[in-house]
């Protein structure tokens, strides 16, 4: 759960961290057609059949933001389709993030092996292995960069209003 969860917070983020990433997938499917939509439908197929969502905190929690949209996605199998197909194109982008070397794409097992015994599904698990992604991956220009930092400040803003709130995290 927690590897297909932080594919899906991938999704979301890697248009932020590295735009040219979404460009350099797009290529890839018009280059190989046949080969990124086998992968693609393959990899959303997996995730939506073995998504658990069993843990009690994530189960009997479901009025939080966290566990509510945990069990959202196993609710059918519409919901599991879907967050499938979205965890997959996380999947995907990530690949299409160039890092800095051919010994930091080591991050990628050692990211998913240290997810993978994690019972309870929570993105706090994903902090860092996430910020070493951010130190590896190759940087675009300091002008992104700085757009980067500033829409991640208004985002962690939003999120500590939200958490403070405690209607959103901790009911």
């Amino acid at each position: 759960g927690n590897v297909y969860l932080c594919l899906l917070w991938k999704l979301l983020w890697v248009p932020i961290v590295h735009p040219p990433a979404v460009s350099r997938l797009a290529g890839w499917a018009r280059q190989h057609p046949l080969l990124i939509g086998s992968v693609f439908a393959a990899l959303a197929a997996v995730i939506a059949v073995t998504m658990q969502v069993d843990h009690p905190y994530n189960r009997g929690g479901g009025t939080s933001f966290r566990s509510g949209m945990l069990l959202f996605f196993v609710s059918g199998e519409g919901p599991r389709v879907l967050f499938g197909v979205l965890a997959s194109l996380g999947l995907l982008l990530t690949a299409a993030t160039p890092l800095r070397s051919p010994a930091a794409y080591m991050l990628y097992p050692i990211w998913f092996l240290s997810l993978l015994p994690v019972w309870l599904i929570e993105p706090r698990y994903y902090f860092v292995p996430w910020a070493l992604w951010l130190l590896l991956r190759q940087p675009r220009s300091a002008g992104g960069e700085w757009v980067a930092a500033a829409v991640f400040g208004i985002l962690a803003g939003v999120g500590m209003v939200l958490i403070a709130s405690t209607d959103w995290f901790f009911p």
